[in-house]
C-alpha cells in the first residue's frame, strides 16, 4: 500500500472552519482549521505536529460545509474526544504546517 493511500470507511465532505483542541495532560488549548469531516473523524492544519495515538478534546468553532444539501443527514460532532491517526507536514507552504486526522471515539 502506499504511503499515503486512502483507508476511509465513509465519505468525506469538504467544509471551512476552526476548532479548538486540547492535547490530554495539557492545559493549553490551540486552534486549527478545519479541511473536511466524516461522520467518524475530521481532517484539520494546525502549526505544530501532533503525534498519532495522542488523544485530543475537540470543539468545532465554526463550520461552513461547502455542499450543505448533500449532508444534510450527517451529523458532525461539535465536541469530542478523538484519537489521532495520522500527522504530516504540509509541503510547499511559506511557513511550516501540519495536516492531521483523528477519529472519533464513538459512544453507543
Amino acid at each position: 500500500m502506499p504511503p499515503h493511500a486512502e483507508r476511509r470507511i465513509s465519505v468525506r465532505y469538504d467544509c471551512t472552519g476552526h476548532i479548538r483542541f486540547t492535547q490530554f495532560n495539557r492545559e493549553k488549548s490551540d486552534r486549527a482549521r478545519v479541511i473536511d469531516f466524516s461522520e467518524e473523524g475530521l481532517r484539520f492544519q494546525a502549526n505544530f505536529e501532533i503525534k498519532p495515538g495522542s488523544s485530543l478534546l475537540i470543539q468545532v468553532e465554526s463550520i461552513d460545509i461547502e455542499q450543505p444539501e448533500i449532508v444534510r443527514n450527517i451529523v458532525m460532532r461539535s465536541f469530542g474526544i478523538a484519537e489521532v491517526k495520522w500527522c504530516r507536514v504540509l509541503e510547499d507552504q511559506p511557513t511550516t504546517l501540519y495536516t492531521a486526522g483523528v477519529k472519533f471515539f464513538l459512544s453507543e
